[in-house]
């Protein structure tokens, strides 16, 4: 899925600077917790070369940041959806923007 940049709670230092300037990064959810009625996500992020998301109809390769730490996300601040399947010894990632159909059956 895809986070917006203010909804992190805390991460190391690593984490903070490995994601792309972009606004909006995409995270690896690891595990779902609740505390005070808000729902957080412990997250991991997919480093996605910055090239493969800008190609229309094509999935871009990603790979598990190594050097990032565990972040926390708000769940309010994800914005869209993808989907990450492992294809030999890649990840390819699908957004609507590759043309995954995230709302077909």
């Amino acid at each position: 899925m895809s986070v917006a940049r203010g909804g992190l709670t805390s991460a190391g230092d690593s984490g903070a600077g490995s994601v792309a300037l972009d606004p909006t990064f995409f995270v690896l959810v690891k595990t779902i917790g609740t505390t005070d009625d808000t729902v957080y996500l412990a997250c991991v992020t997919w480093q996605v070369p910055a090239a493969d998301l800008a190609l229309l109809g094509q999935p871009a390769l990603v790979s598990i940041d190594a050097a990032a730490d565990m972040v926390l996300v708000r769940a309010d601040r994800v914005r869209r959806l993808a989907f990450v399947l492992p294809c030999g010894q890649c990840n390819v990632l699908f957004t609507t923007k590759s043309g995954f159909d995230f709302k077909g059956g």
